[in-house]
């Protein structure tokens, strides 16, 4: 009987080996759904900053489509009164008022600038502190009192370029930030809006 004991038992050696073949295969194992859940994360926050992106380029250049030269301003800052830059983070504009409503008639005598519905308004597009488009609304040259809301969140920056103060052409860039764990990439957009000659 004591042979047969011997004949199916483990020695210590061959636990050891077997304990250690199983723990390698269980981290290698563990290794590869780390990564694969990890870079699942930031393929899908690059693709939601990337929408987020495109929603803000979307957002922007439409309104800016409706303006022409002269009711456009950039600067680095809300409001449209000190020096018009031709190139800044701010961009601040009116529109004609009415200009959602079907049937609008655009001859430049009879036009009313402003926001979407109120004259004498002004709308202006930057980013915030906390990396989020906003889209203000505010009526005093200083741009103070705004009336702000959240288009896109994710942007680090934003910014507008003309060659001059009555060029009807802007560049818009738009970065977007897109961060997955310790990782952390950026999306740029570019595009080019031609203003309305009315």
């Amino acid at each position: 009987m004591k042979n047969v004991f011997k004949k199916y038992a483990f020695t210590l050696i061959e636990l050891l080996i077997t304990t250690g073949i199983f723990t390698l295969i269980a981290a290698a194992s563990y290794a590869v759904i780390f990564t694969s859940r990890l870079s699942s994360n930031i393929i899908e926050s690059q693709f939601e900053s990337a929408g987020s992106a495109r929603i803000a380029m979307e957002r922007v250049t439409q309104e800016l489509q409706l303006s022409n030269p002269g009711k456009v301003w950039i600067s680095t800052a809300i409001g449209i009164a000190g020096t018009q830059l031709n190139s800044g983070s701010v961009i601040n504009f009116q529109i004609p008022v009415g200009s959602y409503q079907e049937g609008l008639n655009l001859i430049e005598g009879q036009l009313r600038w402003g926001s979407e519905d109120t004259e004498a308004e002004y709308i202006a597009y930057s980013v915030d502190n906390d990396s989020q488009l906003l889209r203000s609304v505010y009526t005093s040259s200083d741009g103070s009192n705004p009336r702000s809301k959240i288009i896109a969140r994710n942007i680090s920056r934003i910014s507008f370029a003309r060659n001059s103060s009555n060029s009807n052409l802007i560049n818009i860039e738009i970065v977007s930030l897109a961060a997955a764990g310790q990782q952390a990439s950026t999306q740029t957009l570019r595009s080019s809006v031609r203003l309305r000659n009315f």
